[in-house]
């Protein structure tokens, strides 16, 4: 059967110990596809990465790459497969090589006239070109993880996992590789799979977002699919800033609701906020962003954070504040 499935997971679980990493964890990551896998510190995402790539066997569960499962690293004398690659934090290349030379490293078993034409391919689409002659430890961190995702493409592979490369990189370096990866996937046909701390990572370049927690996977989806509707307040913790308020609260701020059995999330960008010198709330501090500022505002017994787009609130104003009750999210009690 045809299928454009690239790499797969079926009820794949691990421990260390007592402690459950991986549970009975189910994926599909589909050729061209951009994924990003978030969570916090601790929940498996490297585990989960290195078990995807073939580097270390699963207690439960199996992994396939284009519908042929993988076999038991324990049972290799070379761990890993070759339609995968993974680029590790520290790109592991060779510094005092060149960049045309660390790209022919990893093409040696291929013959020269497929290699030469591989070469060119890979220095134009990571935009090398300019640097090929350059050693490694000639060139930035952003140039350097180029040179990373060209030795990982070299071979054609089906698949290439991340692992936080763009930790160490300023931002605008780091937005302009994530574009990049994602042009890559698809220019390529690739499946990338990139772990990430960051979730403004995943929200930029994201075809698909995977969610774990507690060694689960909390949620799947779009970046817009995940922000607008997550499924569970330690996931909406994780996208950005989301105020957490109860029904009686909402009721005595007016806003209308249909349940009460339940709390609301409330992202900053939709609390609405007006100047108001009799009202009872008020500015308690402001943070400069750039483009807004992000405010601290004291609503009857609770903090509300909310974005000043005009940034004309100071510390101290009175400030009417408003809830809609289409801009709630609803969450199960825990």
């Amino acid at each position: 059967m045809i299928t454009n499935t690239a790499l797969s997971c079926l009820k794949v679980s691990l421990s260390y110990g007592s402690k459950v990493v991986l549970d009975n964890i189910s994926l599909s990551i589909s050729a061209g596809q951009f994924v990003c896998v978030i969570g916090q510190s601790g929940t498996g995402k490297t585990s989960l990465l290195k078990i995807l790539a073939g580097l270390k066997s699963p207690d439960n569960g199996s992994v396939n790459v284009k519908g042929v499962p993988l076999e038991d690293p324990n049972d290799q004398l070379v761990k890993g497969h070759e339609e995968i690659q993974m680029i590790f934090q520290d790109y592991d290349l060779k510094p005092n090589m060149s960049v045309l030379e660390n790209i022919n490293y990893a093409l040696l078993d291929y013959e020269d006239s497929y290699r030469s034409q591989r070469i060119d391919y890979l220095l134009d689409l990571c935009k090398l070109t300019d640097f090929q002659h350059h050693k490694v430890e000639q060139l930035s961190g952003g140039q350097a993880q180029r040179v990373a995702m060209a030795r990982a493409l070299a071979t054609e592979p089906a698949v290439v996992l991340m692992d936080e490369p763009f930790s160490n990189l300023d931002p605008i370096t780091k937005q302009s590789l994530l574009q990049e990866s994602q042009s890559i996937a698809k220019a390529t046909n690739t499946a990338i799979v990139l772990v990430t701390h960051d979730t403004r990572d995943a929200m930029e370049a994201a075809d698909e977002i995977l969610v774990l927690g507690d060694g689960k996977v909390l949620q799947s989806g779009s970046p817009k699919e995940i922000y607008e509707q997550p499924a569970s307040r330690s996931v909406a913790e994780l996208l950005g800033y989301i105020n957490i308020l109860s029904a009686p609260f909402l009721q005595k701020l007016g806003t209308q609701l249909n349940r009460r059995d339940t709390e609301y999330g409330v992202w900053a960008e939709r609390i609405r906020t007006s100047a108001n010198r009799e009202g009872p709330h008020f500015v308690q501090t402001v943070i400069y962003k750039g483009a807004f500022n992000l405010i601290k505002i004291s609503v009857f017994d609770q903090i509300l954070i909310a974005y000043d787009f005009t940034q004309s609130f100071t510390e101290g104003t009175k400030i009417a504040v408003q809830v809609e009750s289409q801009d709630l999210i609803k969450f199960e009690k825990n």
